[in-house]
């Protein structure tokens, strides 16, 4: 088993600048992880929210050829105008990066056919948390992992989504409230690591539960 330091990996956050990398040490873990349960064979991955954490990791391994990935990326409002650069920094031939319009719901979207069957990942950490937990839905049955960064805030306005995860992954991880920012990932293999999920923490009872919107882009 791979066991990470807890004590180390609890002191990143938001104090010392490192929160909006907070998922990387996972994520690169469970790449390694899932190239090699392929036998070193490319990894067909899915970006939801692009970002200077996962996008510079992306362009590396898809330079080294261990995986193709496309990064769907909705905002590019100046003076930022993020996916323009995401695109100019880390795109590459076998790492593509597209402007697609956002909305709470995957399912019905214009870019919702492009979307291919089956991904060895899926990366979660779009700019809008209804719309990441809809990804997360969207995951189940279609990739062999997912990742969702940010997952204290299921924690404590989403539990209905950490009951979909655990009901649809037969492996759930989550370094929620060891690290904050939280990092939640569930599979369909054991990724044999020390942070497997051990149920709802949730530092603000008092906050209202967000429930499941009805997706009005498809027929209920």
């Amino acid at each position: 088993m791979h066991v990470f330091n807890k004590e180390k990996l609890s002191k990143t956050g938001y104090a010392n600048n490192t929160a909006f990398f907070s998922h990387k040490p996972f994520l690169e873990y469970i790449v390694e992880f899932l190239y090699k349960n392929k036998n070193n064979k490319k990894l067909n991955i899915l970006e939801c929210g692009t970002g200077d954490g996962s996008s510079s990791y992306f362009s590396k391994i898809t330079k080294d050829g261990k995986a193709k990935v496309w990064g769907v990326e909705y905002l590019n409002t100046p003076p930022a105008c993020w996916y323009d650069n995401m695109k100019k920094k880390y795109e590459n031939e076998n790492y593509k990066i597209t402007l697609e319009e956002q909305g709470l719901f995957v399912k019905g979207t214009s870019y919702y056919k492009k979307i291919e069957s089956f991904y060895d990942l899926i990366f979660v950490d779009t700019s809008n948390y209804d719309n990441r937990a809809n990804w997360v839905k969207e995951s189940a049955g279609r990739c062999a992992c997912v990742i969702l960064h940010d997952s204290e805030h299921m924690h404590r306005f989403k539990p209905w989504l950490l009951d979909f995860v655990n009901e649809n992954f037969e492996f759930v991880y989550d370094t929620w409230p060891t690290i904050n920012p939280g990092t939640l990932f569930a599979s369909t293999v054991d990724l044999e690591c020390n942070f497997q999920y051990e149920g709802r923490f949730n530092d603000m009872p008092d906050a209202k539960e967000h429930k499941e919107a009805p997706n009005p882009l498809i027929n209920q």
